[in-house]
């Protein structure tokens, strides 16, 4: 029992962001780009991708577009920044939720509507 306390207290230690239910233990970005005609670029791939890992889930998605990156770490700083206290008062589902709205309007689709240029995943992390 006591390896148990002991660990989801070193989990908490590590928390970027607590959240009611647990809270965001780390979060990686990439962009990578596939280049499209010499001259106009056109049928270029910029893709921005994130992997989120809450306690209990892990969020991946990533965003294609054509000429430039839908996201970047600007973004996703001002994104955390400047909902902080909304955020921290959400569950891991609830945030998932609205991480998963602001990532489909950030790619253009409202509604998160299904498209080859989006991906959304979540999968439940075994502990």
């Amino acid at each position: 029992m006591i390896d148990i306390l002991e660990r989801d207290k070193n989990m908490e230690d590590k928390l970027l962001l607590h959240l009611r239910d647990g809270g965001i233990v780390n979060i990686y970005t990439d962009e990578t780009h596939y280049d499209g005609c010499p001259t106009c670029d056109y049928g270029s791939s910029y893709i921005s991708s994130i992997d989120i890992f809450l306690t209990k889930y892990k969020i991946s998605a990533e965003i294609t577009q054509m000429y430039y990156y839908a996201l970047n770490v600007e973004d996703t700083l001002k994104l955390f920044l400047l909902n902080i206290n909304e955020i921290m008062r959400m569950t891991e589902s609830e945030f998932i939720e609205w991480f998963k709205d602001w990532w489909y309007d950030k790619a253009g689709y409202s509604n998160n509507q299904e498209t080859e240029d989006v991906i959304f995943n979540v999968t439940v992390i075994d502990n």
